[in-house]
């Protein structure tokens, strides 16, 4: 049989690996099997030995135990001792699926609405900032889960922390597979089987064995808490149950296990990790933390035989991930438990020695240190985020017609929205400049435009229309001053012919007629043809009056009709014309003299968030919009840009809601810093 130890180098472009050496002078071989996890192994080599400068980082050693494959190996330490048996290489290796532990997947890595088995080959395949893959050793293989779609989110983790990260949640018995014996290698997620696999029996290959019962750990109410901080930490509350399709979403804080609070008592807890922002992983987590600790589940260390190279019997091998039975008559044992770990300390000097920790790894010692060192360094590197304050001004004209519509993002890296608060106020209508735009031209007719009335018409009294007066009436009018006629060098205001100039008039020795008038001399004998020269002259008046009295008496309208025949109206072709020209823009702050707003409509994303009344000012208090906000499928307020849009109300049917609005959105949420890597 050849040495349980072989040096192997992998060549890539042939996609294989090759064998260097057998180390048959390597003693002290050790390993440490472990489900769902790492294994170990180690050994001593003689320093002068030749075949030691094969002891490389980049080598491997393949391990086999009495010819059984157990696995590829790669070397973390290499110590150089020197005792009584004299000078020795102290080597420890680490399983080849450590490799995925050298390779981190930096910053966010949002995989999202992907299968299980997507999911780990995005993990495999992560690329780095040229886009080169940067590993390629290993390659997913089976995935019993594949169906299965859960929304993962990775920051700054490796490829290892991942792949686990996947399941570590989950309440179902999972099993990670490595294949290490062809390049690349391959991985494998399996339901983990609860048949019997193995059996350990006192008289046949127990040796010892030890029990622990630790009451202690029993917890039955376990609080989740994920990422962030205060009110803003990630929690149960609503959280959808991914292992339970259909099932009510989780309406506590926390979740208990009601048999096991009867059986012990109250004992209460928490699950913190900060790496979790999606609720339903956290459920995960919080279930499968009640499922190990709400019930007291012995942790057995055995020691056995292995009687597998002799026998060849499968109820003798022991296989981490297997189920095995151990009965004991004397500590009344017949307990049907996984097996954790498997380890040998010594292959050649005590070849059938074997240990073996059965029961569940939450309950181990090593898992809960193990947690306790990833948790922190998780929360070193994963963004926590803080509460933020900010708002968003406003300020426009608005009539009941046109509203003032304001628009705000909230970020899509945003986890919780905390208060989303409008402040707003109403005030008199303003403008600020008066004026018209320059501007000329002209119109013109294209031809005659004639309007004519379709017949003729008439309109007529139905019969006789009078008016009567109830009584008479007089008017009276009066002089008060004496008048005179003007002389002919004074306005000629006195007609002529009254005055007259005629040939029959004197005349002055210079010729010049005397001013006169003639009249008729009516039954008087006169040489002048009986007319009768009178010389100008005047009659002073005296004040005086005349009284006309107008009698009671009434006028009389007969029947009749107006007749307006068929006619046309031409206006004949005309142009105007307005030449170009400019109005001035007179500047300054107008308002309008009144506010006919009695109340204002807000509506939300199309939706209304009330109606409030500018009398009782209830408004100015700050109104809460988080509930009428979007939201998303999962019910939260979604994330992106939401619209806001205010109506003024006017008073009375014919006023226009004329007003200015003024306001502030008021929001407080908790963010993360994710994004984009900008300068």
């Amino acid at each position: 049989m050849n040495p349980p130890i072989q040096i192997r180098r992998v060549d890539r472009v042939l996609r294989r690996t090759e064998k260097l050496a057998y180390l048959e002078n390597a003693d002290k071989i050790s390993y440490t099997l472990t489900h769902n996890d790492i294994s170990e192994c180690g050994f001593r080599l003689p320093a002068n030995d030749p075949k030691g400068q094969h002891l490389s980082p980049l080598n491997y050693i393949e391990l086999r135990d009495n010819g059984a494959y157990i696995g590829l190996f790669k070397m973390t330490a290499r110590n150089k001792s020197k005792g009584k048996d004299g000078l020795f290489y102290e080597v420890k290796y680490q399983h080849v699926i450590r490799t995925l532990t050298e390779h981190v997947l930096f910053s966010v890595h949002d995989l999202s609405s992907l299968t299980v088995s997507e999911v780990i080959r995005r993990i495999l395949n992560d690329t780095d900032s040229t886009g080169k893959i940067k590993q390629t050793d290993w390659v997913l293989d089976r995935c019993e889960f594949s169906n299965i779609v859960i929304d993962y989110f990775f920051e700054n983790c490796t490829m290892f922390d991942a792949l686990m990260e996947i399941t570590k949640n989950w309440t179902t018995q999972v099993k990670w597979d490595f294949d290490t014996t062809a390049w690349p290698w391959k991985v494998s997620l399996l339901r983990a089987v609860d048949d019997i696999k193995s059996e350990i029996r006192s008289g046949k290959n127990l040796v010892s064995v030890a029990v622990n019962d630790d009451f202690d750990s029993v917890m039955n109410r376990i609080y989740g808490l994920g990422t962030g901080e205060g009110i803003n930490q990630t929690n149960l509350v609503n959280a959808e149950d991914l292992e339970n399709p259909g099932a009510p979403n989780n309406p506590e804080f926390y979740v208990q296990d009601t048999k096991s609070i009867a059986k012990y008592g109250l004992r209460e807890a928490f699950f913190i990790d900060r790496s979790v922002e999606q609720k339903p992983l956290l459920l995960l987590g919080a279930n499968r933390i009640l499922n190990d600790y709400s019930n007291i589940v012995p942790v057995i260390q055995v020691q056995a035989i292995d009687l597998y190279p002799k026998s060849a019997a499968q109820l003798d091998r022991f296989i981490p991930g297997d189920i095995c039975r151990i009965i004991d008559d004397e500590l009344q044992i017949d307990e049907k438990m996984r097996i954790l770990q498997v380890a040998k300390f010594d292959m050649t000097g005590q070849p059938g020695a074997v240990s073996l920790q059965i029961g569940r790894m939450a309950n181990t010692v090593l898992n809960t240190i193990r947690k306790i060192y990833t948790k922190d360094n998780a929360d070193k590197v994963c963004a926590q985020g803080a509460t933020n304050i900010w708002s968003e001004r406003f300020a426009d004209n608005a009539d009941k017609d046109n509203p003032i519509t304001v628009k705000f993002r909230l970020p899509d890296d945003l986890l919780y929205v905390n208060e989303c608060i409008l402040d707003f106020d109403v005030s008199n209508f303003r403008a600020y400049e008066t004026g018209a735009a320059s501007g000329g031209g002209g119109t013109s007719g294209s031809g005659n435009l004639t309007t004519t009335t379709s017949g003729g018409g008439g309109t007529s009294g139905s019969g006789n229309l009078s008016t009567t007066n109830d009584g008479g009436d007089g008017t009276q009018t009066s002089t008060t001053t004496p008048a005179r006629p003007a002389g002919p060098d004074e306005s000629d205001q006195f007609p002529t012919t009254i005055w007259s100039s005629a040939a029959i008039a004197p005349e002055t020795a210079a010729g010049e007629p005397v001013y006169g008038a003639v009249y008729p001399a009516i039954g008087y004998e006169s040489p002048l043809n009986q007319n009768l020269w009178i010389g100008k002259h005047w009659h002073p008046e005296l004040s005086h009056n005349h009284q006309v009295v107008i009698p009671m008496h009434s006028h009389s309208v007969p029947t009749h009709n107006h007749s307006t025949p068929n006619h046309a109206h031409n206006i004949p072709s005309h142009e105007h014309s307005i030449p170009n020209h400019v109005h001035p823009i007179n500047y300054g702050i107008y308002k309008e003299l009144t506010l006919a707003v009695q109340g204002i409509r807000v509506y939300i994303d199309g939706s209304l968030l009330g109606t409030y009344s500018l009398s009782t000012g209830t408004f100015r208090n700050g109104i809460n919009m988080i509930g009428t906000l979007k939201k998303d499928a999962n019910g939260r307020v979604a994330r992106g840009v939401h619209t806001i849009e205010i109506y003024p109300t006017a008073s009375g049917t014919t006023a226009a809601g004329l007003c200015r609005i003024t306001g502030a959105i008021f929001i407080k949420c908790f963010i993360q810093s994710r994004g984009s890597y900008t300068v």
